[in-house]
């Protein structure tokens, strides 16, 4: 991106400032870890153009890679506004207000996220923690099961959904691991205590709090 950052801002320099190089210097600033100065210059773009959507999230992005949260959730409620079908706004605004604690908003903007582009796992995975935290287990694990159907080897997905589990009382759906080598594939179904080689997720690890039950089976 170097060299089309040089390009880009050439060409501004001996345009005076048109609104469609700007957005272009913008995001190239962006993509070139350059947070900072794509913020001036998507400020500038929509200060002399028309308001765009992706102009919008693009600056949130940059704010928020500045530690602006407050700052990107507005530019970011500025793109879904302008664009509702704005996937990745979506996500980046519920992503940000679960953060910040306001989770019915982040459910909200979520959903739409894994209703606009339903192959994204992370938006699925953002959603059934946000649900979990407002202590609604049964929609969390609906959104889980949601995860590991587009994620199938997701590992933090199917340690999060176990403990859900447990988190929701529904021990009779005890789930097991199952692993499969030759394909390197994972996936979960529901068992009975019964099943071997059992591993518990303990309270005090990292995955949080909780015990569930997991059998790990080659087949």
């Amino acid at each position: 991106y170097e060299e089309a950052v040089e390009s880009l801002e050439q060409a501004d320099h001996l345009q005076g400032g048109q609104v469609e190089t700007l957005r272009a210097l913008g995001l190239a600033y962006l993509r070139f870890d350059s947070p900072r100065e794509a913020q001036h210059t998507l400020e500038k773009a929509l200060a002399i153009g028309p308001p765009l959507a992706a102009t919008h999230f693009h600056l949130g992005r940059a704010l928020a890679t500045l530690g602006r949260a407050a700052d990107a959730r507005r530019e970011l409620s500025q793109a879904v506004k302008l664009d509702p079908a704005h996937a990745e706004a979506h996500f980046d605004l519920g992503a940000s207000l679960a953060k910040a604690g306001e989770l019915e908003a982040a459910v909200q903007h979520l959903e739409d996220a894994t209703r606009l582009a339903p192959e994204r796992a992370d938006a699925y995975a953002e959603l059934a923690r946000v649900r979990r935290a407002r202590g609604e287990p049964h929609e969390a694990i609906l959104a889980f099961k949601q995860l590991l159907r587009a994620r199938p080897t997701d590992a933090d997905g199917l340690f999060s959904l176990a403990e859900t589990f447990v988190f929701a009382r529904r021990n009779a759906e005890t789930v097991e691991l199952l692993y499969d080598r030759d394909r390197n594939a994972i996936a979960l179904r529901a068992t009975d205590d019964s099943a071997p080689h059992a591993y518990a997720v303990r309270s005090g690890s990292k995955r949080g709090p909780g015990q569930a039950m997991i059998a790990a089976t080659a087949f």
